[in-house]
């Protein structure tokens, strides 16, 4: 919803070039103290292990790219994982995780040339 406000959304990374632009951001960012997680805009919360972008609906289980961390995503837990975020401990891959817990986000919006701005 906060992002809604400022007229963007939760990112999505649909390309490799996506990831990296994302990762280096995060990175530069990133300071001793911060919480690990940062949450983007992939959920199952539907269909369970059915993963999809929130805003667009596009599967990610079927897009060329996926960035999982290895063994992710993996629903541990018994009030199950249906969120998406990147953790700096895991080099920013893509991540399961409880949808209450509490982290920081990240925001896309498409600039008036159609080009993303995240931030």
């Amino acid at each position: 919803m906060y992002c809604q406000v400022f007229g963007s959304d939760l990112a999505i990374i649909e390309t490799a070039r996506e990831q990296n632009f994302v990762e280096g951001f995060l990175r530069r960012e990133f300071k001793s103290g911060m919480s690990d997680g940062v949450w983007i805009g992939g959920t199952d919360s539907l269909v369970e292990g059915e993963w999809q972008w929130v805003k667009t609906g596009v599967s990610i289980n079927q897009q060329e790219f996926t960035h999982w961390w290895p063994g992710e995503p993996n629903s541990s837990g018994n009030l199950g994982e249906d969120c998406m975020d990147l953790l700096h401990h895991e080099n920013y891959n893509w991540n399961d995780e409880r949808c209450d817990r509490q982290a920081n986000f990240l925001c896309e919006k498409l600039a008036a040339t159609g080009q993303q701005i995240i931030g």
